[in-house]
């Protein structure tokens, strides 16, 4: 992962992770 990202975006991503999704960002996109 770049570190170019925001933290925010960092934290969201975790978020996604620990919930499961691995088909970020397409999960993002569904799950909103």
């Amino acid at each position: 992962m770049s570190s170019r990202h925001p933290a925010s975006m960092l934290a969201i991503v975790r978020r996604y992770e620990a919930a499961g999704f691995r088909a970020w960002p397409a999960a993002a996109v569904h799950y909103d």
